[in-house]
C-alpha cells in the first residue's frame, strides 16, 4: 500500500517524505519556512532527526531546518 506524499520509487526503496521547519524564524518573530524532502529511514547515518541548511526567504539567508514529526 502506498503512503500519502510518496512516489512509487520512494516506497520501494524505504524512503519517506519528511517536512523540515526553520529553527531560527520563530525566535525572531518571522514566519517559518518549510521544505519537503525525502529521507532513507533504513540508513544508519540518519538515526536522529534530519537537519539541513536551507534558504529562508522571510529572513533572506540560509538557516538550519530540522525535521518535524
Amino acid at each position: 500500500m502506498r503512503n500519502v506524499g510518496q512516489t512509487d520509487s520512494a516506497c520501494a526503496s524505504g524512503s519517506d517524505s519528511v517536512r523540515a521547519l526553520c529553527t531560527e524564524a520563530k525566535s525572531l518573530g518571522k514566519p517559518a519556512s518549510r521544505y519537503m524532502t525525502t529521507r532513507n529511514k533504513k540508513s544508519p547515518r540518519t538515526p536522529n532527526r534530519l537537519e539541513k541548511k536551507k534558504y529562508n526567504p522571510f529572513l533572506r539567508r540560509h538557516t538550519l531546518h530540522r525535521e518535524t514529526k
